[in-house]
C-alpha cells in the first residue's frame, strides 16, 4: 500500500481523546503511578520516609506542582468571539 492510498483510506481522527473500553482506568492507573514516584521523589528529596500521603502528597499538591489528570471529566472553554 502506498502512502498516499494509505492516507485516503485511514480514518480521520478526531483532536479529542476518546475513552473506549477500560480507558478510564487505565488513565487512573497512570495518575495514581504518576503522584506516587512524584510524592516518593520528594519524600527522598527532603530525607523524608514513605510517601507522606495525607501530610504532604494530596491531589491539591500535585495540582500546585502543574501536573494535569488524566482522569476526569473534560470541560471546554467556549471560544472566544469578537463582538463588533
Amino acid at each position: 500500500m502506498s502512502a498516499g492510498t494509505y492516507s485516503q483510506s485511514a480514518p480521520r481522527q478526531s483532536p479529542t481523546l476518546l475513552r473506549w473500553g477500560n480507558s478510564a482506568r487505565k488513565f487512573s492507573q497512570v495518575d495514581d503511578y504518576v503522584r506516587e514516584r512524584l510524592a516518593l521523589f520528594d519524600s527522598k528529596k527532603r530525607q523524608k520516609r514513605g510517601r507522606r500521603w495525607g501530610a504532604a502528597h494530596t491531589y491539591a499538591w500535585a495540582t500546585r506542582l502543574g501536573v494535569h489528570r488524566l482522569s476526569g471529566t473534560v470541560r471546554y472553554i467556549p471560544t472566544a468571539t469578537v463582538r463588533t
